[in-house]
């Protein structure tokens, strides 16, 4: 972020964002503070993989790095390396507190878990700071190892992700972009006064957009038998990029270029303070049409 992004103006966003979402999605990681009947009715479970999995947050913050596909060209990595590859954002609240409370949420979340394992043996979850504000990163691979996949479980990568067949051709014998790696783009807006959530290609997003994040808590076991959390990238929702845009307006300016034509489309992008039909939390990794999403998720 530099001096023409507002942080300042980012944080009340947020705040506010945070403040509505909370009101209508009981699984906001930032609302989990005042509702522990969320933790309460959390369950601990193990996989086949020897994953330990969690329910599905939600979050809020602004994007200040990462990695989204397209994947265009091969990356030079070896094949014990594949299975490294992988998306990635990190979203920052700026300083606002209703952001704190998400961190403080996901470490309890970490607690709760930390029982299920012998006393020691859980690494401690940490936050990133970024500029001097704390951060999260949410992470998904692109591969599952063939060993590990469930039969039907193998998904093809999707013309927006992989428009080459990079992927798809790195992924070979071994590998398998299973349905636990997909990752899913929308963004908000504004339809004939009511408030939509559309499929969005994921080259859409900007570090200084606003954004919702879906994803799971999963709990690993390496090698040497330690326990790691991690916070798994399900979907990611365009909520606000006017800021990203003015920002980038002042910078041209400040060097002369020629400022982006700002449309009113684009101004009206809103946040998830949308109707229960138009939620987004009940989203469980299963595949969407590629049309308007009037549904993203249904509470149980």
């Amino acid at each position: 972020m530099d001096r023409f992004y507002d942080k300042e103006e980012a944080a009340q966003a947020i705040k506010l964002l945070i403040k509505e979402r909370c009101g209508k999605d009981a699984k906001h990681l930032s609302r989990i503070l005042k509702d522990p009947d969320v933790l309460d009715s959390v369950s601990v479970e193990k996989d086949d993989a020897e994953n330990i999995w969690k329910l599905v947050f939600t979050a809020t913050g602004v994007i200040i790095a990462q990695d989204l596909p397209p994947v265009a060209r091969e990356s030079r990595i070896s094949k014990d390396e594949i299975r490294f590859l992988s998306q990635y954002v990190r979203i920052s609240g700026m300083g606002s507190i209703a952001f704190e409370d998400t961190i403080i949420a996901l470490k309890g979340i970490q607690q709760l878990g930390e029982r299920e394992f012998q006393e020691g043996s859980l690494e401690e979850w940490t936050q990133f700071t970024v500029q001097g504000h704390d951060a999260i990163e949410f992470s998904n691979r692109y591969f599952t190892p063939c060993s590990q996949a469930i039969n039907g479980d193998s998904v093809r990568f999707p013309m927006d992700v992989d428009p080459n067949g990079v992927p798809q051709k790195m992924a070979g014998t071994q590998w398998i972009h299973a349905e636990d790696n997909e990752v899913r783009y929308y963004r908000g807006v504004i339809d004939i006064g009511k408030k939509r959530y559309m499929v969005a290609k994921p080259q859409t997003f900007r570090v200084g957009d606003i954004v919702e994040i879906q994803m799971s808590m999963v709990f690993v076991k390496d090698k040497r038998g330690l326990v790691k959390m991690k916070t798994i990238l399900r979907a990611i929702a365009l909520v606000n990029c006017d800021l990203t845009m003015k920002a980038d307006r002042d910078r041209k300016q400040h060097t002369g270029s020629t400022p982006t034509t700002s449309f009113s489309r684009m101004k009206r992008k809103i946040g998830f303070e949308d109707d229960e039909e138009e939620d987004l939390t009940g989203h469980r990794g299963k595949r969407h049409e590629e049309e308007r999403v009037e549904e993203m998720m249904t509470d149980d």
